[in-house]
């Protein structure tokens, strides 16, 4: 009863009014985060937005050496369509990022495996797997062609050793099959840690007890791999699987530093990467150049276009 008393004392809550106005940035939060984005879109327009405006705009003139020359239009983007010198190029790079994509998301989810089953051991094994990433591409590249050198490179003598004699002496960068070989070894040696490291991440993510119940319905390994683990960590491969297109779609480094000249033999490992630097600083075409490139562009696009609109139908 006291308690009761008590309580029937207790003056009533009052309510506070809410305040009204207190200006436009409380109002409007979207303003307020436009406000703070001002400068980190300035920065990007002028890194990004006035470099493209100028290579557009270098594109429709003639731009031979370092001038740009009097205006073409769309002469050289109508020359590209016919030059079978850069459809080639454009087939093989197609080809090109294929091949290495493939491959590299394969090792790299077989090393994101092996680390999610050895957890005692994956930070180790994980600063072992990131070494060929943190190597300058130059240098890596210097040395596995060294490594792929037809009369001392450790590559022939080790398959010679197992006994493929044909490779005693045998020259890997004289026909651009065996050279795109060489390059995609080198390459996929040294794309894989980073989607290694990330596809580790997504695995982390994956819920065990899913897979503790798959398990105990029977399921194997395989079986869970392809209908639980891997549409559970799709958004993540899919990005992944973009990023690493447009970076081997934009491969340089490697094709310039393991071939001599810089896509051969015969132009037959000449990506459109190559070909755009021959164009614009061998050949001083600067306006034809900027064509190759601003294609590269669209197609690059093109694959994020397909990449966002996968990744609305995931999220649906």
């Amino acid at each position: 009863m006291a308690v009761r008393a008590d309580a029937r004392r207790q003056p009533p809550l009052r309510r506070v009014p809410a305040r009204r106005g207190g200006g436009w940035l409380a109002r409007d939060h979207r303003r307020y985060a436009l406000l703070f984005l001002l400068p980190a879109l300035a920065v990007l327009i002028g890194v990004i937005g006035v470099p493209l405006l100028d290579v557009l705009w270098l594109s429709l003139h003639d731009g031979r050496g370092v001038e740009t020359g009097e205006f073409v239009g769309f002469e050289h983007y109508t020359e590209l369509v016919t030059d079978a010198q850069y459809l080639a190029s454009l087939l093989r790079t197609i080809v090109w990022v294929a091949g290495t994509v493939a491959l590299s998301m394969v090792l790299a989810l077989a090393v994101a495996l092996l680390l999610n089953r050895l957890p005692r051991w994956a930070g180790l094994l994980g600063i072992v797997v990131l070494l060929p990433w943190a190597m300058p591409r130059v240098a890596s590249g210097i040395i596995w062609k060294w490594m792929f050198n037809d009369q001392y490179g450790v590559v022939n003598w080790l398959l010679t050793s197992l006994g493929f004699e044909r490779f005693d002496g045998f020259s890997w960068f004289a026909q651009g099959e065996t050279a795109f070989v060489a390059i995609g070894t080198a390459s996929v040696w040294q794309r894989v840690p980073f989607l290694a490291i990330a596809l580790y991440g997504a695995l982390s993510t994956v819920d065990r007890a899913v897979l503790e119940a798959a398990r105990v319905d029977g399921a194997g390994s395989l079986r869970i791999l392809l209908r639980i683990t891997l549409p559970m960590i799709m958004p993540v491969l899919l990005i992944l699987i973009v990023l690493s297109s447009i970076s081997s779609f934009n491969s340089f480094d490697y094709v310039f530093v393991m071939t001599t000249p810089a896509g051969g033999p015969n132009h037959e490992t000449e990506l459109v990467s190559i070909l755009t630097w021959v164009t614009g600083f061998g050949l001083l075409e600067q306006g034809r150049a900027a064509a190759i490139a601003v294609t590269s562009l669209l197609v690059l696009s093109a694959l994020t276009a397909v990449y966002y609109r996968l990744s609305r139908e995931e999220r649906t």
